[in-house]
Protein backbone atom coordinates (compact mmCIF):
# COMPACT_ATOMS: atom_id res chain seq x y z
CA UNK A 1 0.00 0.00 0.00
CA UNK A 2 1.74 3.64 -0.94
CA UNK A 3 0.40 7.08 0.21
CA UNK A 4 -0.96 8.87 -2.75
CA UNK A 5 -2.25 11.77 -0.76
CA UNK A 6 -3.31 12.82 2.87
CA UNK A 7 -5.75 15.59 3.92
CA UNK A 8 -6.81 16.09 7.29
CA UNK A 9 -9.50 13.26 7.74
CA UNK A 10 -8.26 11.05 4.06
CA UNK A 11 -6.23 9.01 3.16
CA UNK A 12 -5.50 8.27 -0.59
CA UNK A 13 -4.04 5.24 -0.83
CA UNK A 14 -2.70 2.93 -3.99
CA UNK A 15 -2.74 -1.00 -3.94
CA UNK A 16 -1.09 -3.25 -6.99
CA UNK A 17 -2.63 0.22 -9.26
CA UNK A 18 -6.00 0.38 -7.76
CA UNK A 19 -6.42 3.70 -5.99
CA UNK A 20 -8.61 4.23 -2.93
CA UNK A 21 -9.73 6.33 -0.10
CA UNK A 22 -9.37 5.49 3.42
CA UNK A 23 -10.41 7.50 6.59
CA UNK A 24 -7.72 8.50 9.04
CA UNK A 25 -9.76 8.09 12.13
CA UNK A 26 -13.10 5.86 12.35
CA UNK A 27 -12.86 3.39 9.57
CA UNK A 28 -15.75 1.38 10.64
CA UNK A 29 -19.29 2.53 10.76
CA UNK A 30 -22.43 1.44 11.77
CA UNK A 31 -26.29 2.15 10.38
CA UNK A 32 -29.11 1.88 12.57
CA UNK A 33 -32.67 0.66 10.97
CA UNK A 34 -35.23 1.47 13.64
CA UNK A 35 -39.23 1.86 13.65
CA UNK A 36 -41.64 3.02 16.14
CA UNK A 37 -44.69 0.99 17.57
CA UNK A 38 -46.57 2.43 14.89
CA UNK A 39 -44.44 0.92 11.91
CA UNK A 40 -42.66 4.26 11.31
CA UNK A 41 -39.06 4.33 9.98
CA UNK A 42 -37.05 5.94 11.89
CA UNK A 43 -34.48 8.25 9.50
CA UNK A 44 -32.26 11.49 9.81
CA UNK A 45 -31.94 14.32 7.47
CA UNK A 46 -29.00 16.38 7.31
CA UNK A 47 -26.88 18.09 5.01
CA UNK A 48 -23.99 16.47 3.10
CA UNK A 49 -21.30 18.68 1.72
CA UNK A 50 -20.37 15.99 -1.07
CA UNK A 51 -23.65 15.84 -2.33
CA UNK A 52 -24.23 19.79 -1.49
CA UNK A 53 -27.59 18.48 -0.67
CA UNK A 54 -29.93 17.31 2.21
CA UNK A 55 -30.17 13.75 2.35
CA UNK A 56 -32.48 11.26 4.15
CA UNK A 57 -30.70 8.52 5.75
CA UNK A 58 -30.79 6.30 8.35
CA UNK A 59 -29.04 7.11 11.95
CA UNK A 60 -25.13 6.35 11.47
CA UNK A 61 -22.18 7.42 12.65
CA UNK A 62 -18.38 6.21 12.58
CA UNK A 63 -17.04 3.68 15.05
CA UNK A 64 -13.96 4.62 17.27
CA UNK A 65 -13.78 8.07 16.00
CA UNK A 66 -12.69 9.62 19.35
CA UNK A 67 -16.10 10.53 20.84
CA UNK A 68 -17.05 7.09 21.82
CA UNK A 69 -17.09 3.23 21.68
CA UNK A 70 -14.54 1.13 19.37
CA UNK A 71 -17.43 -1.48 19.62
CA UNK A 72 -20.28 -1.07 16.73
CA UNK A 73 -23.15 -2.19 18.65
CA UNK A 74 -22.61 1.00 21.41
CA UNK A 75 -22.02 2.86 18.57
CA UNK A 76 -25.03 2.16 16.89
CA UNK A 77 -27.13 2.61 19.93
CA UNK A 78 -24.92 5.55 20.83
CA UNK A 79 -25.79 7.19 16.99
CA UNK A 80 -29.71 6.76 17.33
CA UNK A 81 -29.88 8.28 20.41
CA UNK A 82 -28.04 11.41 19.58
CA UNK A 83 -29.43 11.44 16.03
CA UNK A 84 -32.83 10.79 16.48
CA UNK A 85 -33.88 11.49 20.83
CA UNK A 86 -34.79 7.56 20.44
CA UNK A 87 -33.37 4.87 22.46
CA UNK A 88 -33.36 0.90 22.14
CA UNK A 89 -33.79 -1.40 24.28
CA UNK A 90 -30.90 -4.05 22.08
CA UNK A 91 -29.89 -3.65 18.71
CA UNK A 92 -28.96 -7.07 16.08
CA UNK A 93 -26.54 -6.84 13.52
CA UNK A 94 -27.92 -7.06 10.40
CA UNK A 95 -25.00 -7.46 8.06
CA UNK A 96 -21.35 -5.85 8.23
CA UNK A 97 -19.64 -5.17 4.70
CA UNK A 98 -17.84 -2.64 2.52
CA UNK A 99 -19.74 0.15 1.45
CA UNK A 100 -18.74 0.89 -1.55
CA UNK A 101 -15.13 -1.49 -1.90
CA UNK A 102 -14.39 -0.06 -5.68
CA UNK A 103 -13.44 3.29 -3.72
CA UNK A 104 -13.35 3.09 -0.18
CA UNK A 105 -11.66 0.48 2.77
CA UNK A 106 -14.81 1.64 5.12
CA UNK A 107 -16.88 -1.18 6.47
CA UNK A 108 -20.24 -0.49 7.66
CA UNK A 109 -22.45 -2.85 10.00
CA UNK A 110 -26.16 -2.22 9.57
CA UNK A 111 -28.40 -2.78 13.13
CA UNK A 112 -31.76 -3.46 13.80
CA UNK A 113 -33.36 -1.72 17.07
CA UNK A 114 -35.67 -3.25 18.98
CA UNK A 115 -37.81 -1.48 21.36
CA UNK A 116 -37.38 1.94 20.54
CA UNK A 117 -38.98 4.65 22.15
CA UNK A 118 -38.75 8.43 22.38
CA UNK A 119 -36.88 9.95 24.76
CA UNK A 120 -35.69 13.57 23.97
CA UNK A 121 -35.22 15.76 20.82
CA UNK A 122 -32.38 14.90 18.10
CA UNK A 123 -29.14 16.04 18.88
CA UNK A 124 -26.57 15.12 16.09
CA UNK A 125 -25.92 17.22 13.34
Amino acid sequence: MKPIFESTHLLVLERDGWQYVERKKGKEAVAVIAETEKGELILTEQFRKPLNARVLDFPAGLVGDGEGSSDPAETARRELEEETGYVCDSVELLVKGPTSAGITSEIVSIYRARGVRKIGGRSGP
